[in-house]
């Protein structure tokens, strides 16, 4: 009986013209052998997207797009929706530290971009991506602030670091590069800001430091250093009446993204 035969239902004497078809594929498939020829055209695929950055140099603007394909997909970008410099083969890239023309201010480069990936077949796109630019933080002068408050009372010793669309992390420190210790009585809020829900004797010292970090531009300024001074208070105080430091008044609106995460914060004062 021939390969595959007893495969084939009613087959008598040799193997129906078919099977001789069928036999050298079975073997192919078996192998791994199946291939697809070269000369085939393909879909733009991208491998390689964009995304968002915050400029604060030349440097920092470097968009990436590549794509493959048969024939090889043209790399078009456009910036605010208005095409955007040539067309490239393959991929494509914005580097303003690469650009000729070094007249060309960095604000220029600011907006958003979206990459397309064309051959015969179609295109691909990318998500769009923003080039943010912005000012690079400083502080003419470190802030200082004194402070003196009694016993049990709140205070609020406040930062204010440069504003940015991205807002910068904030460390709260001694003279000695510690962090200063953070509880239920005393903690950062959202705003940068060093509350204290109540005073005691030992929050005196004359070394908060207020650093603010700015990922994007890899730097760290220092913003304020304060000094507190607690004193003893003349009064009996049993306790003092729960209120709020942060949010303000008796009704706050927070705007939020879909998808993104929101932090609600709440700071009391009391004792």
């Amino acid at each position: 009986m021939c390969a595959l035969q007893r495969l084939w239902m009613g087959c008598r004497g040799r193997c129906p013209p078919v099977l001789s078809l069928l036999l050298p594929l079975y073997f192919l498939f078996a192998q791994g052998a199946i291939t697809i020829p070269n000369h085939l055209q393909k879909l733009p695929n991208l491998t390689e997207v964009p995304k968002s950055v915050t400029a604060f140099f030349r440097e920092d603007v470097v968009l990436t797009c590549s794509a493959t394909g048969n024939p090889t997909p043209q790399i078009r970008w456009l910036k605010d929706g208005v095409q955007f410099g040539s067309e490239m083969s393959g991929s494509g890239k914005i580097n303003a530290s690469e650009e000729e023309e070094e007249a060309v201010e960095l604000q220029s480069y600011a907006g958003v971009y979206q990459c397309f990936a064309s051959n015969d077949l179609g295109t691909a796109m990318t998500q769009t991506v923003e080039v943010i630019v912005e000012p690079y933080p400083f502080v003419g002068k470190e802030n200082r602030l004194e402070k003196t408050a009694y016993e049990s009372e709140s205070l609020i010793l406040t930062c204010n670091p440069p504003k940015r669309l991205t807002p910068p992390h904030i460390y709260w420190m001694g003279s000695k590069m510690r962090y200063i210790d953070q509880n239920d009585r005393v903690m950062t809020g959202l705003d940068g800001n060093l509350y204290f829900a109540n005073l005691i004797s030992s929050d005196s010292r004359s070394d908060y430091n207020c650093f603010a970090q700015y990922t994007a531009a890899r730097t760290i300024i220092p913003v304020t250093e304060a000094s507190l001074t607690v004193q003893p208070s003349n009064e009996v105080v049993r306790g003092r009446k729960p209120d709020l430091l942060q949010p303000h008044g008796s009704h706050t609106a927070v705007q939020a993204l879909r998808g993104r995460s929101v932090t609600l914060e709440c700071i009391p004062k009391g004792l």
